[in-house]
């Protein structure tokens, strides 16, 4: 029973580019939170013989907390009460997990297998439909009303494409194939972290390939692969900053989003205040998508340095040796889609958290 609605909670993961309820009533809502409902199960139905909450756990709650304090704020201030709320959904939503997690461990990994393999063959089928004209296709998947008119870019040439998988755009996917690429290295599944690996690979995203630029130049065992690719990144971004005008005329194409993000992260007029202004939605382009514009705006100087120092805490109290594999995973994502409603923060956390009780079960055993 318990394995049959631990899957139903994580199947409602399977689509987070399309809401049910955007199809059933014409309003969007991700199906996280619909899998909410099973919360009242695990919490009141089966509880704990003994009542013991560990040190992830518990710094997690204070991000609720935290984000719950805004959105009160939000209620009494008349601001958009509802994203903020949205904070608090997505982070239950991460306790679900955890619960789960905690539970049967097993079912978490079986998930992400299984939705890797489901993103891969999705790709393929992206690819195909891409190649012969039937682009409009390629997006069935989503139905989120700021992209109807979404279409798949191509990256560099014909056949390649920058392919979405089961997310809505190449970057959010590509963070998801970061998150999945770290996890199989920890675990040292070599089968699965290929295929996150090639995906972003050929994926055309420059968050991606930022990624593995900063992974494999920190992380990897080869020294003058380290060098090699820290010049390569040093050259680029040396070239990047001399030629900046350049490509802001040249804007079409490959460079188009990448000077986007750029003005929308230097350029970005934020009112300074202590706890923030409101937030916009990112997918609506009221706000730039990294995540210091995302917080400097709508919780202020306070909500920026306290979520950060929760972010700290809740990574310390993890007990994994491997851990530190993730951090360029989370610089990706802050830089990217810096939105913490996404899904893929939902799995960074499981991830880590699923990563702890593999320390906990290896320090037990020693």
């Amino acid at each position: 029973m318990i394995k049959k609605i631990s899957f139903f909670v994580f199947f409602a993961a399977l689509l987070p580019a399309y809401s049910l309820s955007q199809a059933l009533i014409n309003s969007y809502i991700s199906n996280r939170f619909i899998a909410l409902l099973i919360l009242p199960f695990f919490i009141f139905i089966k509880p704990a013989k003994n009542f013991v909450i560990d040190y992830p756990t518990a710094f997690l709650w204070l991000i609720i907390l935290f984000v719950g304090g805004y959105a009160l704020l939000a209620i009494v201030e008349k601001r958009n009460y509802l994203i903020y709320f949205g904070y608090v959904i997505a982070f239950l939503y991460i306790f679900l997990i955890f619960k789960i997690i905690k539970m049967n461990n097993n079912i978490f990994l079986k998930f992400m297998k299984i939705f890797l393999v489901i993103n891969f063959i999705y790709v393929l089928i992206q690819v195909l439909l891409l190649n012969i004209g039937w682009g409009g296709v390629a997006m069935m998947h989503s139905n989120l009303p700021a992209q109807m008119d979404y279409s798949i870019p191509i990256f560099i040439m014909e056949p390649f494409y920058r392919y979405t998988g089961l997310f809505n755009e190449s970057s959010p996917f590509a963070f998801y194939l970061a998150i999945c690429h770290a996890l199989f290295i920890i675990l040292n599944d070599k089968n699965y972290k290929n295929i996150a690996l090639i995906l972003l690979i050929f994926s055309g995203s420059k968050a991606g390939y930022l990624y593995l630029f900063i992974f494999y130049s920190v992380f990897t065992k080869s020294h003058s692969i380290k060098l090699f690719l820290r010049c390569v990144l040093l050259i680029i971004l040396i070239l990047f900053c001399y030629f900046f005008d350049a490509l802001s005329g040249f804007s079409p194409g490959e460079f188009a989003s990448l000077i986007q993000r750029q003005e929308a992260l230097v350029n970005n007029e934020v009112k300074i205040s202590l706890f923030g202004v409101d937030l916009g939605s990112t997918s609506e382009g009221e706000l730039a998508l990294d995540f210091f514009s995302i917080f400097w705006t709508g919780f202020g100087v306070v909500g920026l340095i306290g979520i950060f120092y929760l972010f700290i805490l809740f990574y310390r109290s993890v007990k994994n040796d491997k851990k530190h594999l993730f951090i360029p995973t989370l610089f990706i994502g802050l830089l990217s889609s810096g939105s913490l409603l996404i899904f893929q923060y939902s799995l960074l956390f499981a991830s880590l958290y699923y990563c702890h009780t593999l320390g906990l079960a290896n320090s037990s055993s020693r």
